[in-house]
């Protein structure tokens, strides 16, 4: 059972709400909620009254997501399906310039799986291609957009927290070697969630000697030493809390993909330049979470929430 899950079942019982288990039906992570006549599936940390199958569709193709977004008038960066590189070499051609920086994605990816960024010429891209086509068969190919990566928790179709997610990184003490204090840091990933994690790839390896660094190293203290290009919690990023501090715009586009969408629980992922002053030009929406991970705003730094308990007084009125 993940945390998430198990997350909602504490702060249901905590509030008197009836906790059945569906074991013996085989489904292993799986609880139906009773209060006062109502009732409420979660299956995996997720509650499947706010699922629908063309909501699911829509936002896990992030092409389709974007023409939801043209519709409503959300700032979105322009991007180009392809399947295959060398067939739709001509397509990926026209949709590129000289000097753009991409980011190439699985079209229908989770957790920041099959994700590069810094793709700056056609060798790279097909390089990419290769190593991926294998496991994808679609993938997403997009202008780098500079900014924060910001996440925006959506309950009962409003905002109740947003945070920055900041790429990995460790800070030197001048003692503790880049492997040592990833070391230490994944320890305390483990913690706040035991499904994410802080590997030591490739990228991690190309980042480290992008800063004259390797995992033998040693850092000054105070050093901040970056380990990852994307800022994916899974992978390590940490969660710094905006919720106070964004740009009501941001408030106005939640409203506006709720109203046009019927959605009402969800995450919304943007790009932002300045999350609290969200100019023309400097934001761009990346893609919605319908089954929305949300276990790193109860652990973020300046401020937690407790999201369970939202969703459970959102869902079921009363609950004290």
């Amino acid at each position: 059972m993940n945390l998430q899950h198990k997350k909602i079942i504490a702060a249901a019982r905590d509030r008197g709400i009836e906790v059945t288990p569906l074991e013996k039906y085989g489904e292993k992570e799986a609880h139906l909620l009773c209060y006062n006549g109502r009732e409420e599936l979660v299956v995996a940390g997720n509650f499947l009254s706010q699922l629908t199958l063309q909501n699911h569709r829509l936002c896990n193709n992030k092409q389709l997501t974007k023409e939801i977004f043209a519709r409503l008038k959300i700032p979105f960066p322009q991007s180009v399906v392809f399947k295959n590189f060398k067939k739709e070499r001509a397509a990926i051609v026209k949709f590129w310039h000289d000097d753009m920086i991409c980011v190439c994605k699985p079209l229908c990816g989770t957790k920041g799986e099959g994700v590069q960024m810094n793709i700056s010429s056609l060798q790279k891209l097909q390089k990419y291609w290769q190593q991926w086509c294998s496991k994808f068969e679609y993938f997403l190919l997009e202008e780098q957009v500079a900014g924060d990566d910001l996440r925006i928790q959506v309950i009962a179709g409003k905002v109740v927290a947003a945070c920055i997610r900041e790429p990995a990184f460790v800070v030197g003490d001048s003692i503790n070697s880049v492997a040592a204090l990833i070391e230490k840091r994944r320890q305390i990933i483990k913690k706040q969630n035991p499904a994410n994690r802080l590997d030591i790839d490739e990228p991690v390896l190309d980042l480290l000697q992008r800063q004259n660094l390797a995992l033998q190293s040693v850092p000054c203290s105070g050093q901040k030493v970056r380990l990852k290009y994307i800022a994916n919690m899974s992978q390590g990023a940490r969660a710094i809390d905006v919720t106070d501090k964004i740009d009501n715009r941001f408030h106005e586009w939640v409203q506006r993909f709720a109203g046009g969408t019927g959605m009402s629980l969800f995450a919304f992922d943007f790009i932002a330049g300045d999350c609290a002053h969200a100019d023309p030009g400097t934001v761009r929406a990346l893609e919605i979470n319908p089954q929305p991970e949300w276990l790193h705003h109860t652990f973020s730094q300046d401020r937690t929430h407790d999201i369970a308990g939202m969703i459970l007084r959102w869902l079921f009125g009363d609950v004290l």
